[in-house]
């Protein structure tokens, strides 16, 4: 009896044994799997570079002062200049623990999503991967790509950039990469910002039946503008103190918001346009700045001013007429010595 005891709890241990070794073993089979793969990743080296590659890849605006706490955008814009593009790999690089982003959102008005977009803030990182619409052929003209929101958590200038190691851009013909630069942005942060208005303007002070004038506006030390157009003293339907990019850049705009003449008119608009800007670094409001467009032949015309520049003069002493009407297409004059 004492025999077959010891007999079994022997079978036992060796059949035990033989499990824990193919436990072992199988750990060490699986390891030799997973190792090669990890130094595979390891070793990865940066994007090869088309021999034809041309596009530029950057961020609008380049450089951005913001306040402590306040979120900011940053466009990601391609130029392909002479490549074509199809697909993007995009990945972004800042300060991890003085810059936080909240998201990387892709303009899914000119690509298609290959991989969702993520933001990694302890590693400082933003990535996607985007292509081009079906049936588009690829981009070829200067494009948003996408917008990274983002905030500064401390004092100082920080650098957003693109990971060099990782991005691309590709044309389908497997030749590598068509990015030729890929430019920085510096974001320069303080706790006390004062939001300006650089410039309100319209390239046009005053239009007829088929001209355009383009709004051109820029604010400084701030994350966004908020805007009122009046016609005369009426607020104009849709333009009431509504929120705006820094610049007409940011919106989209090169070369200014359009304003036509023809369409204002036939929308019942007439006499004076006024657009209003208040630049606003987060809660903070800086001093507003406006700029007027005047529909020509619209309206009641009205003199702004006439003035002499001296109102009496004396023997070799000259003075100077000046005068600006508004709502005209021309003035008439008059002038009288005494009642003559």
């Amino acid at each position: 009896m004492e025999k077959g005891k010891f007999l079994v709890i022997g079978l036992l241990l060796v059949v035990l044994g033989g499990l824990s070794g193919l436990v072992f073993l199988s750990r060490n089979i699986q390891q030799k799997k997973i190792t090669p793969n990890l130094k595979l990743d390891s070793l990865k080296t940066a994007i090869v570079q088309s021999p034809t590659a041309s596009a530029e890849i950057f961020f609008s605006p380049n450089s951005k002062d913001v306040g402590v706490g306040d979120e900011f955008s940053l466009q990601v814009k391609i130029k392909p200049n002479n490549s074509i593009v199809r697909s993007i790999d995009l990945p972004i690089l800042f300060p991890a623990g003085k810059i936080e982003c909240s998201k990387l959102s892709i303009n899914t008005d000119s690509w298609l999503k290959l991989e969702e977009a993520s933001v990694n803030n302890s590693e400082g990182k933003a990535k996607a991967e985007v292509g081009c619409l079906l049936g588009s052929g690829g981009v070829t003209m200067e494009t948003l790509v996408a917008t990274l929101t983002c905030k500064a958590k401390n004092e100082g200038t920080f650098s957003i950039s693109f990971d060099s190691q990782e991005l691309a851009a590709y044309d389908g013909t497997n030749t590598g990469s068509v990015i030729k630069t890929a430019s920085s942005a510096s974001i320069k942060a303080s706790t006390t910002t004062n939001p300006t208005m650089s410039y309100v303007t319209f390239t046009q002070t005053s239009i007829s039946a088929g001209q355009t004038s383009y709004l051109k506006w820029e604010a400084t030390g701030a994350d966004k503008t908020k805007v009122t157009c009046k016609n005369g003293s009426t607020v104009i339907s849709g333009f009431d103190n509504i929120d705006m990019k820094v610049n007409h850049t940011e919106l989209g705009y090169p070369n200014g918001y359009p304003f036509s003449y023809d369409n204002l008119v036939s929308s019942g608009l007439t006499g004076p346009i006024t657009c209003q800007f208040t630049p606003y670094s987060g809660s903070t409001a800086g001093t507003p700045m406006s700029a007027t467009l005047t529909l020509m032949g619209t309206g009641t015309p009205t003199m702004s001013y006439v003035t002499f520049t001296q109102t009496s003069i004396s023997a070799g002493q000259t003075s100077y007429l000046k005068w600006e009407a508004t709502g005209a297409d021309k003035t008439k004059v008059t002038c009288k010595n005494g009642s003559t």
